[in-house]
């Protein structure tokens, strides 16, 4: 047997169902051969003696690989899609999709059917409930091989026991990549920009003059051939995000006292990087105004980026998510609002029931023109937001930060987001606006509560903050 040692040999991998999304390959091959526990070793040594032996003396060693390779690979898509599919339906719990999903069965039994296909009458059944009463010796010492490994339910006690049942455990999540923060601009020249709705996390807020600058936060890389920008400068928030959330800091350019003040700190930084940045007159911005506004990096750039300096992955995690058909009640139905970031930056953000999301358009300010419906540049479609988050914060001006003392466009201004910072907000999501606390720890995204001490609801997909001046809510 050629097949067997292979198999045996790299047997000890898990899949992450989630992880084909990510890594498809790799988890595909990998899961192939996991093991959930090592007292199974010696049973599937049997099993593979009983059924890869005969069919490999009859089909030869790589016809029966490609075998257990079709039905492993076709059966493991099969069943992630299937979970997709009923998390997007509301089917599901969105937990299901870091469930565990292990082991060599399912191209064992494609190998099965292909040696019982072989068989004739009563040597075909006997083999059959041969390998079934292997099969159940496999259970009794692990589990089934392919099931998702979740938590068995706890027995409930009966009338006369005198102890609780055992809480049930909550599956562990699969650790999050530390994330890329990426500055882009949002001046109206910079308007379409390119990839931010392919952010995990995006944060808005005030720089010089009024205008608005976006930090997005991707913990999952961009599609290849996606672009994002136009890159721009940092700002003392954007480093007050890299501190909270870890990763990398990707900008170009940035005061001198924010330069200081990025030297100093112990996060990944990187001013002008190129690659993974490039210029490009390629998307509307830069077709229209050229420089400064034709920065930009893209997928397949970001990829080798972060393979270069070796970023790991993250202690915390992003939020419980909540479907919008099961929203909390206290909410008040909002179709539509406009965010007071500064009075010359006042998106307003629609619902859109067919989506669930919200699409942003850029009204007409004192000093700058209306650009209407925000597009994001790659897809020319509405950039729509499921989960909006307006955060109330102290706005903080730093006069060590402002290179023109007469003020002007260049004032400096950080804002009270940082580790032990909270605060109270508001938050958008399925139509309904309600009233929020936020905290912000050490790491990680900050934790929103309902009046009432429960988790705020974010909806699956990404999430928007809007930071606002403490006591300015959003106007309905």
């Amino acid at each position: 047997m050629q097949f067997l040692p292979v198999a045996l040999a790299i047997a000890g991998l898990a899949l992450l169902v989630e992880g084909i999304l990510y890594h498809p390959i790799r988890v595909l091959v990998a899961s192939a051969f996991w093991l959930p526990s090592a007292r199974q070793l010696l049973l599937w040594v049997v099993l593979f003696s009983l059924v890869l032996a005969p069919v490999e003396r009859w089909i030869g060693a790589a016809r029966t690989a490609a075998v257990f390779a079709l039905g492993h690979v076709g059966a493991t898509l099969a069943t992630a899609a299937g979970l997709w599919l009923a998390v997007d339906l509301d089917l599901a719990e969105h937990r299901v999709v870091h469930s565990v999903d292990v082991g060599v069965s399912y191209g064992f039994f494609a190998v099965v059917a292909t040696l019982a296909y072989r068989l004739q009458g009563r040597r075909r059944f006997l083999y059959i409930a041969s390998v079934a009463g292997v099969l159940v010796a496999v259970a009794a010492c692990g589990g089934a091989s392919h099931a998702a490994k979740r938590p068995s339910a706890t027995a409930s006690p009966s009338p006369s026991a005198s102890v609780s049942a055992t809480p049930t455990p909550t599956p562990a999540l699969a650790p999050l990549s530390q994330p890329l923060l990426i500055q882009v601009e949002n001046l109206y020249q910079a308007r379409p920009q390119s990839g931010l709705s392919s952010a995990d996390v995006v944060y808005e807020y005030q720089t010089e003059g009024g205008i608005s600058r976006f930090t997005g936060i991707w913990f999952t890389k961009p599609p290849s051939a996606d672009m994002v920008g136009p890159v721009r400068s940092a700002r003392l928030i954007s480093l007050r995000l890299l501190q909270i959330y870890g990763g990398a800091l990707i900008y170009s350019g940035a005061s001198n006292y924010v330069l200081a003040q990025a030297s100093a700190a112990s996060g990944k930084h990187y001013d002008d990087p190129e690659p993974p940045l490039f210029r490009t007159s390629t998307p509307p911005p830069a077709a229209r105004y050229g420089s400064p506004h034709n920065l930009y990096t893209d997928g397949s750039h970001l990829a080798t980026f972060d393979q270069s300096i070796n970023l790991s992955t993250v202690s915390y995690q992003l939020w419980t998510r909540t479907p919008i058909t099961r929203l909390p009640s206290g909410g008040t139905a909002v179709s539509s609002f406009t965010v007071p970031i500064s009075t010359e930056e006042t998106p307003m953000f629609t619902y859109q029931p067919a989506t669930g999301e919200y699409q942003r358009s850029e009204p007409a300010t004192p000093q700058y023109p209306a650009t209407g419906v925000l597009n994001d540049a790659n897809t020319s479609a509405p950039w729509e937001t499921p989960t909006i988050v307006i955060l109330q914060a102290p706005t903080i001006p730093v006069a060590a930060d402002n290179e023109n003392p007469s003020g002007g466009y260049t004032e400096g201004l950080d804002f009270g987001i940082g580790p032990s910072a909270s605060g109270s907000g508001q938050l958008a999501v399925g139509g309904q606006l309600y009233s929020i606390n936020w905290a912000q720890a050490a790491t990680g995204p900050p934790q929103l509560t309902l009046a009432d001490g429960q988790p705020a609801p974010i909806a699956p997909g990404q999430v928007l903050f809007e930071v606002v001046n403490t006591g300015a809510p959003v106007t309905p």
